[in-house]
């Protein structure tokens, strides 16, 4: 007898419809849920569904797509022409604060120069041979502020006097200096030396800077860096550490930005990362481990017998890729990565055989050389489904959004396929009708690139070359000798059933990353692990540059 799902609606009132396990259809994403995380689910503020948000108010969802909107609308902003300025324009090319920079571009083009006291609303067009910065009539105000300001005669009245630099009356013992009595206050005088503090300070960064530049001083603080890089990455784990706290997030975020500079403006040395990473075995054991969690499928195989198993030719082929070692495929797709159910296999192999069982596979490869009279084999047409092909509206469609040629009429679009299968003979008739396979698969569907071909022949070649594909075919056929005795030949789709939701996914990203930056505050919040991952880093670089001479 089913049950009521446990969870609850937008409403926050129990769930009215019936399930299977614990829960609906609607709220399978909780099946991951602890009963604490299902105490605190409530509602999002956008979409209304029930998560398990913490201290947010709306789902993963919800708030990546606001923050998608949210940059669209920031890039479709036009900008002030000022440089460095973030806000928008307005009527013009420049935004209200900086208009002034409109009669600039005015009285430039006009070739006479401004008064610098044209950002507090001076409008004085001066010739370029006039030899002052202001014009004549802030020249004049300044004189009359100035005259008027060192005219007043200072006095002392009642225990106060008068300084000449503030002009405010202060008490006498504010005009007490080292060497007796000084004309400015106390104040006026300490931020006179705060003044001279930093132009001194300015002057020695400025020759510091300078010095840096310098070949033998580079030399100096690169020798030092390297006897001493567990200190270098020590203060640059304080900061990160610093950053952290401060704010994670941004934190993250901003190491992603710069990760994604860094990708875009190396492109040769992200190749030589991708090739290292791709020859890299201990990678791809990982890697499918991930891709069985992802399909919920059981992983037994451990590394040393999947290094073994790798490293073993092609079940198929025979052959042993370039990198040393061949990926791993399941003869019943079906059940998972267990032992007896996996070989070795190599990527080309993995992707024609795709989903089938191995005999079928390796009957298709047979008959179509056969077919094709390059071997003398037998012919297995019960091995071969019946498939529907997609109409001339679908592969148009199709082409388009590919951004492929399509140049065919619907006459010899009908006309083609039509046709026998050009690999395995296979005809069109009530029940199967054959499609389109592009012979050359760097050109689009055009009259002189197009073959008639069953949905098995093009699920098998997909976008290999014609000779590649023939020849890998042949190393098959050679190879071929093992029977195994697998139910569901036929399965040609990935079994989703078992795979998680988009929104599982999410949740379990979500939940993964709170772990992952939890992780992160407690290791780079300890003394002792940074000091230790210090020391770590100059012992890699040490062997790094070892390696290297």
């Amino acid at each position: 007898m089913k049950m009521k799902c446990i969870s609850k609606d937008r409403n926050s009132a129990p769930c009215r419809y019936q399930a299977d396990g614990k829960f609906c259809k609607n709220h399978l994403y909780m099946n991951d849920y602890t009963e604490e995380m299902l105490a605190n689910i409530k509602p999002c503020s956008t979409c209304k569904k029930m998560y398990f948000m913490e201290d947010y108010n709306t789902c993963t969802s919800c708030r990546t797509r606001g923050e998608t909107n949210r940059n669209d609308a920031k890039e479709s902003i036009i900008l002030c022409s000022k440089e460095g300025c973030k806000f928008k324009k307005s009527i013009n090319k420049y935004c209200g604060k900086h208009q002034a920079l409109m009669f600039v571009e005015e009285t430039e083009l006009l070739g006479l120069k401004t008064c610098v006291n044209y950002i507090r609303g001076c409008r004085t067009q001066n010739p370029t041979s006039y030899k002052f910065s202001r014009c004549e009539v802030c020249l004049a105000k300044d004189r009359e502020k100035d005259h008027k300001k060192r005219g007043t005669v200072n006095t002392i009245v009642e225990g106060l006097k008068q300084c000449s630099t503030c002009c405010s009356m202060c008490p006498l013992n504010s005009f007490k200096g080292l060497l007796g009595e000084t004309k400015c206050c106390l104040n006026c005088r300490e931020a006179n030396k705060r003044a001279d503090l930093k132009r001194d300070n300015e002057h020695v960064k400025e020759l510091a800077r300078k010095n840096s530049m310098k070949p033998e001083r580079k030399e100096t603080k690169a020798l030092w860096k390297e006897k001493n890089y567990d200190k270098v990455a020590g203060y640059w784990m304080e900061a990160r550490n610093k950053l952290i706290t401060a704010d994670l997030e941004g934190f993250l975020k901003r190491n992603a930005l710069q990760a994604q500079k860094w990708r875009d403006a190396n492109p040769e040395k992200m190749v030589i990362i991708n090739k290292k990473r791709n020859d890299d075995i201990n990678y791809h054991y990982v890697n499918y481990i991930r891709s069985a969690e992802g399909k919920q499928l059981k992983f037994e195989i451990t590394k040393d017998a999947f290094i073994i198993m790798v490293k073993l030719p092609c079940n198929y082929c025979g052959i042993i890729q370039e990198k040393g070692f061949n990926g791993v495929d399941r003869l019943d797709s079906s059940k998972g990565y267990i032992t007896e159910n996996c070989v070795s296999c190599c990527e080309m192999c993995n992707m024609m055989k795709g989903c089938l069982g191995p005999n079928i596979f390796v009957n298709r490869v047979e008959h179509i050389l056969t077919h094709l009279k390059i071997v003398e084999g037998n012919l297995h047409p019960e091995d071969f489904k019946e498939y529907i092909n997609i109409s001339y509206g679908g592969y148009k469609s199709r082409a388009k959004g590919r951004e492929l040629e399509f140049t065919l009429s619907k006459e010899l679009f009908n006309k083609t396929t039509n046709e026998d299968c050009y690999l395995c003979g296979k005809e069109s008739n009530i029940i199967h009708k054959n499609g389109l396979d592009r012979f050359d698969n760097s050109k689009g569907y055009i009259e002189t690139n197009i073959k008639s071909c069953c949905g098995n022949c093009n699920f098998i070649k997909k976008d290999y070359d014609y000779d590649v594909f023939k020849d890998k075919c042949k190393l098959i056929y050679c190879n071929k000798g093992h029977v195994y005795n697998i139910k569901n030949e036929e399965t040609c789709k990935i079994v989703k059933s078992n795979k998680k939701t988009s929104e599982e996914k999410t949740e379990i990203a979500k939940i993964k990353k709170q772990k992952q930056r939890a992780v992160m505050r407690e290791r780079y919040g300890d003394e002792t692990y940074k000091k230790m991952r210090a020391e770590e880093i100059a012992s890699t670089r040490r062997n790094t540059k070892m390696n290297e001479v």
